[in-house]
């Protein structure tokens, strides 16, 4: 395989910087394959999508996610696909101007191998780089609106995925601590699951806590119910803090949020770990830190959780992907 790294490296120089655009027959096809694939999300990855349009109310991150994956991109797709194929030349000239903007010589090349092996590819890497254009002296800010708003999508369905999420950095004057990670591990695979699963009757019931943004949600999937999983999510404070803790509750707590954080990685995924770590200029010292806060949990830090819960209940925003029905009758909570 080292023998045809720069074959590899030839290979890509050619795919970034000697596209021809001229096949707009294949390109119509690539299109009408991610609109299918984004109307099967729609339909069966619901919580997905909801959760995307929550948090693009959030953070720019959660913003630009959403555009390039969410609703929004399929949206786009669709009229893509339209401009497309009645005036080839203009989305010609907008994925000429994409590709400049991406493919330039400051961008970050991400490479695991071991010592002897990075050696070798080195000069490929450079050589690689060298051929990119020059990079732009300016960069595009991004300034996002990011109002908290409720919103219903209609699909034909005959179930629901309920989502509610609000950002604890904003909403609950919040700091993380890692007893939070065991909070929300411990809310998902007891409280959301009995009572949105097992009485519920949905699929799933689970939540998310994003440690770098601050983000808490909570989502059902394949959810028969829509405002009784909304009370439940809202009872989820006063469970948190009525929460009676005992030793072995707290150890499989800890012990299934420390497998969680510290899961075995091939070697593909720790370098694209070591690359998103390196992007966010996250240390060793800030995880351990994470690491320690997380074995030292306590009940007391678990109950103190549900302060923050209680401000996702009084300020967290509703989307819900589901049938038409449910949610024209639940327009009223939903806004």
């Amino acid at each position: 395989v080292r023998a045809k790294v720069g074959d590899l490296f030839d290979l890509m120089s050619e795919i970034v910087a000697d596209v021809s655009w001229g096949n707009d027959t294949r390109f119509l096809q690539l299109l009408k394959e991610a609109q299918a694939a984004g109307r099967s999300q729609l339909l069966s990855s619901g919580h997905s999508v909801a959760a995307g349009r929550l948090l693009r109310q959030q953070t720019v991150a959660g913003w630009a996610s959403e555009q390039m994956s969410g609703l929004t991109q399929f949206q786009t797709v669709g009229e893509l696909l339209q401009l497309a194929s009645r005036d080839w030349p203009s989305v010609e000239a907008q994925l000429r101007e994409l590709q400049a903007h991406i493919f330039r010589s400051g961008c970050v090349v991400n490479l695991t191998a071991d010592a002897e092996a990075l050696n070798e590819i080195d000069p490929h890497v450079q050589a690689f780089l060298g051929r990119l254009p020059a990079q732009a002296d300016k960069f595009m800010s991004w300034a996002p609106s990011l109002v908290p708003m409720n919103e219903g999508l209609i699909v034909p369905s005959q179930v629901n995925y309920v989502a509610k999420s609000a950002n604890l950095h904003r909403s609950a004057d919040w700091k993380l601590h890692g007893s939070a990670v065991v909070a929300s591990r411990l809310l998902g695979t007891s409280w959301l699951w009995d009572r949105i699963r097992v009485v519920g009757g949905a699929y799933g019931g689970f939540c998310k806590l994003d440690i770098r943004s601050g983000s808490f949600t909570f989502l059902s999937y394949r959810d028969p119910n829509l405002e009784q999983s909304l009370e439940v999510y809202d009872g989820s404070a006063a469970f948190m803090r009525e929460l009676e803790v005992n030793a072995d509750l707290l150890a499989k707590s800890v012990i299934g949020t420390m497998g969680d954080v510290d899961s075995h990685q091939l070697p593909d995924a720790k370098g694209f770990t070591a690359l998103t770590w390196h992007l966010l200029g996250e240390s060793d010292d800030m995880r351990q830190e994470l690491r320690d806060q997380i074995l030292g949990t306590t009940g007391d830090d678990l109950r103190r959780f549900a302060d923050a819960l209680e401000a996702v209940r009084e300020s967290g925003a509703v989307c819900v992907v589901g049938g038409s029905e449910q949610l024209r009758g639940a327009a009223g909570r939903l806004g």
